[in-house]
């Protein structure tokens, strides 16, 4: 059975700001070989968006 490494990593603003994000800076933290996309949600406090990526990845 495969076993998987996962993260999660919060993202401020529209996901077309994705690459110039925290999230590269941890990408190049955890390696960013492998990463998939598994989902994404918003949540909405007072009048903030925040969204969610949840990744994963195999480890080998």
């Amino acid at each position: 059975m495969r076993k998987w490494e996962y993260m999660v990593t919060r993202i401020n603003g529209a996901i077309a700001t994705l690459p110039n994000s925290s999230h590269s800076k941890k990408l190049a933290e955890y390696g960013n070989e492998g990463w998939e996309l598994v989902s994404m949600c918003n949540e909405v406090d007072a009048d903030n968006s925040i969204t969610y990526a949840y990744f994963k990845r195999p480890i080998e």
